[in-house]
């Protein structure tokens, strides 16, 4: 939700975009589908529902099998491969280990997500990395800022990896 959050405050605040961001928890707060839907334009957003994304952050097979299994080949899907399974060979699929490079350079599971949303930045250019930088540090618990700063960083690391690995340039 937090990375959500920080999303849309980078492209409002310091891209001079517009964006509505929603969160959904399931019935219970842990174990259940919790999801953040962000939507950024630089037009104006009339509805604010979204039936067909352009960029889908995957953290769980759950949430695969609900937003990502029937998404169009044209959207692209960010995931940790060790906690999402997909046929390989789809197209604008990219890996992101993001568990695995918080416990081995960070030793906090919870920075994934920021090391997702670096990843993100740095994959599909939807924010610079500036803005989400600020956005981030503004956001995140007080005494956290040093974690969660390097924590996007090695996302924005993850992310170049994975367009230089598909023969892609950086966004």
């Amino acid at each position: 939700m937090l990375a959500g959050e920080i999303l849309g405050a980078a492209a409002v605040l310091y891209d001079g975009l517009n964006s509505v961001q929603t969160e959904t928890y399931g019935a219970a707060a842990r174990g259940s589908l919790a999801y953040s839907d962000v939507i950024i334009s630089d037009e104006t957003i009339d509805y604010t529902r979204i039936e067909d994304p352009d960029i889908l952050i995957v953290l769980d097979e759950v949430a695969y099998e609900k937003f990502g299994k029937n998404a169009s080949t044209d959207c692209v899907i960010i995931y940790d491969p060790k906690t999402v399974k997909i046929e390989k060979g789809r197209p604008n699929h990219y890996e992101v280990p993001s568990l695995e490079i918080s416990r081995e350079n960070l030793e906090h599971e919870e920075a994934a997500n920021i090391i997702m949303l670096g990843a993100t930045v740095a994959i599909t250019g939807i924010v610079s990395k500036e803005a989400v930088k600020k956005a981030t540090l503004e956001r995140v618990p007080e005494g956290t800022e040093g974690l969660n700063k390097l924590a996007l960083e090695k996302g924005f690391e993850a992310g170049k990896k994975q367009l230089d690995k598909n023969g892609k340039e950086e966004n």
